[in-house]
């Protein structure tokens, strides 16, 4: 066995080490964002739902809410944020949102 052919298994078992690290900090994220989700208020919750993991656009997301128009899409949207970053921040987030 050559020595390049062992560096070369090492750095691949390396590589696939870190993906595999990789992908679970990003599934213990996403299931703390879910955790954090599911602690809000429910218009809030289903304003974040819609946005932010359906994909819905804004005129989709005021239909599904039963909002009269676009702006009180963003004006939900934007107390959503709010409750998500207190629960995700703490309170130190008031400051700076």
């Amino acid at each position: 066995v050559s020595g390049n052919f062992v560096n070369d298994t090492y750095k691949q078992l390396f590589e696939y080490g870190e993906v595999c690290r990789e992908i679970k900090e990003t599934a213990d994220k996403i299931e703390e964002i879910e955790h954090i989700v599911s602690q809000l208020p429910e218009e809030s919750r289903n304003v974040i739902q819609l946005l932010y993991f359906e994909g819905a656009t804004n005129s989709q997301a005021a239909e599904a809410l039963n909002c009269w128009s676009v702006t009180t899409v963003y004006k939900k949207k934007n107390v959503a944020i709010k409750d998500f970053a207190l629960l995700y921040y703490g309170a130190a987030a008031l400051g700076e949102i």
